[in-house]
């Protein structure tokens, strides 16, 4: 109402006064308040603040990081610490043989990849430009693929012992992220976000390179696996119901499409067996195993519950070892800091006397 626009760059508050018959800018863009939470690591640029039309303000100020431990967790349950160390872990993702643990660490509102020496104890930063969601081990443990950036970042990919720079894969704008190999090296698969939807997408190594949807759909599908012979493709995709399921279908196709979870399941992930396929279900409160055959036609057996999944998170936050029977996860240990509602009477004096309007 008083004549300006107001938005959020990371956790700070702009304000600019606004013609809206001439559509012009009447001034230059001044600060009015710091310390609004916003995305972590900016990844979709929200930020948590609302103005009433009487001048009130409210906003949430605080952390949204979130502190996470490293566990070893047996099929039963049964868990040991794979490192005393804790942090604003996320994403972890083991190598092909188990030996170093990759992982998304977030400081100072950005997020990078660090690599784990699990026996040594070692913690060593990989990426510095930024990263969203994680990484993923080419086959032979030799690279990485890493998603960076948003307006101008893309899929990049990496070597895991640190010799070289990040090498562009795919630049585009858009917010990408999970991306995975194929178990051939031939292309990558990764998850496009629009807004609260995500599509999955190949982009082909060979040939034109260039990258194509999965299936055209409206459905919003997310979190892809490949099954170690590439040859089938599981994902999770809302249903009627707003209610989230894992399926599994043939890829690159053709071929329907056939559901492995019954009481909701997302962020399916392959067995390196090829023989199970593991999600958290139950509004992702429990880890769940479903056994699986591909030859001489799919087969999916019956869920079966592994273990109580005490973090409801939507992003997969665990891996599992080579030999399928245990799991490294990362595991909530609290909050990096406080978070509250603010809640600022008669603002809009504030804003006139930052950002006059006349």
């Amino acid at each position: 109402p008083t004549g300006h626009l107001v938005y959020a760059v990371e956790s700070t508050l702009f304000a600019v006064p606004f013609d809206v018959e001439k559509l012009e800018l009447m001034g230059d863009p001044v600060p009015v308040l710091e310390g609004v939470l916003g995305s972590i690591g900016g990844a979709t640029g929200a930020s948590q603040f609302s103005v009433s039309q009487d001048g009130s303000l409210a906003f949430v100020s605080g952390s949204a990081e979130v502190e996470r431990s490293l566990l070893w967790v047996e099929r039963d349950g049964q868990s040991r610490a794979i490192t005393e160390r804790t942090g604003t872990f996320s994403h972890p993702r083991l190598s092909p043989d188990g030996k170093r643990l990759a992982i998304t660490v977030l400081e100072d509102g950005t997020s990078n990849v660090w690599i784990l020496d699990i026996e040594r104890d070692t913690l060593t930063q990989l990426t510095t430009a930024g990263a969203i969601q994680g990484a993923a081990w080419l086959p032979e443990g030799e690279w990485l693929a890493v998603s960076m950036g948003l307006s101008d970042g893309g899929i990049f990919r990496i070597r895991s012992d640190f010799s070289g720079l990040a090498e562009p894969v795919l630049q585009r704008g858009g917010n990408l992220s999970s991306p995975l190999w194929m178990p051939d090296a031939t292309g990558l698969l990764f998850q496009e976000n629009i807004s609260s939807n995500a599509e999955i997408w190949v982009l082909p190594l060979e040939g034109d390179g260039e990258p194509h949807p999965f299936l055209e759909s409206t459905s919003n599908k997310a979190q892809p696996s490949l099954s170690p012979d590439g040859r089938f493709i599981a994902y999770h995709s809302v249903v009627s119901g707003g209610t989230t399921q894992s399926f599994v279908q043939p890829f690159p196709g053709p071929g329907g499409r056939q559901q492995i979870s019954i009481h909701g399941g997302r962020s399916p992930l392959w067995s390196p067996s090829g023989r199970e396929i593991f999600y958290t279900g139950d509004e992702s409160r429990s880890m769940m195993a479903v056994a699986i055959r591909t030859e001489p036609e799919l087969e999916v057996g019956q869920p079966q519950r592994l273990f109580e999944w005490p973090d409801s998170d939507f992003e997969r936050q665990w891996d599992v070892t080579p030999d399928g029977q245990r799991f490294v996860v990362a595991r909530r240990a609290g909050t990096a800091g406080r978070q509250q509602i603010n809640l600022v009477l008669n603002w809009f004096q504030e804003l006139e006397r930052l950002a006059p309007t006349n």
